[in-house]
């Protein structure tokens, strides 16, 4: 209960004896470690960081009306081996696909705006949607890690070094970290 309602303080390991916790009405060291005992609310928050753009994915790729699972599967399937069912599985692939950008999305005589944009880029929304959805998705990938290093930073209070993981790695090889 201590732990939560204050901070913890450090403790040098050279000491050979402990200092003896002091009573709450005295000073508090120093030396505080403030972040310790949030760090399983950090971590949670860092683990749904990182399951957001993997959720968002899910939900939007099946509006593209391909059937990703199905062709993975069929593409993974051991019977593609033999000719004949290699054949059927690839005819049927290439019909389901062949439906798929056949059909059009009309919303009477106006477009949505991401329709539009595509017919600027001489693309059709439905063919170019899972390219660009994947493409959007890997960069929320990368933003999330540079957001969390940054928060990182923050949450350890490490302003002297910048971005931690950086900072960390330059004094090894710099050999300040010895």
């Amino acid at each position: 209960m201590y732990c939560w309602a204050r901070n913890t303080y450090f403790a040098p390991f050279e000491d050979e004896f402990l200092p003896e916790v002091p009573d709450r009405g005295k000073s508090m060291p120093l030396l505080q470690v403030s972040y310790y005992q949030w760090v399983p609310f950090f971590l949670v928050v860092v683990a749904f960081m990182f399951y957001a753009p993997c959720l968002l994915w899910r939900i939007l790729y099946d509006k593209s009306g391909i059937r990703l699972n199905d062709i993975m599967n069929f593409a993974n399937d051991k019977s593609n081996v033999q000719p004949a069912s290699r054949r059927a599985n690839i005819n049927g692939l290439a019909m389901h696909l062949s439906s798929v950008f056949k059909h059009r999305f009309r919303f009477g005589s106006s477009h949505p705006y991401h329709h539009r944009v595509f017919k600027f880029l001489n693309l059709r929304f439905y063919e170019a949607y899972l390219t660009f959805l994947y493409l959007g998705i890997k960069l929320l990938f990368l933003i999330n890690v540079l957001v969390q290093m940054i928060l990182l930073s923050r949450f350890l209070q490490t302003n002297s070094q910048g971005f931690y993981g950086y900072g960390i790695l330059w004094d090894l090889v710099t050999g300040q970290g010895r």
